[in-house]
């Protein structure tokens, strides 16, 4: 099985990447959440959290890249 994290190219680099998919590939909530099989045979896993905590995965969608971008994608502030 393969791990993938949407997270748009500009904003990571190769080295970040590889740290939240190690991150993502251990996590046990992770081996649980929904996977879908992609165009390319392997799964696709999304996990979807209403409440923000102190780990790697809010600290990447309360970064400025990530709001900021869902607010011009949305057209409207994006609340944590």
């Amino acid at each position: 099985m393969r791990t993938a994290i949407c997270w748009s190219c500009s904003c990571s680099t190769p080295k970040s990447m590889e740290l939240l998919i190690s991150i993502a590939k251990s996590d046990a909530d992770m081996a649980e959440a929904d996977g879908r099989q992609d165009a390319t045979g392997g799964v696709s896993r999304l996990r979807l959290i209403n409440e923000l905590s102190d780990d790697i995965y809010s600290a990447v969608v309360r970064s400025e890249r990530i709001a900021g971008t869902m607010t011009k994608f949305l057209g409207c502030e994006v609340y944590h």
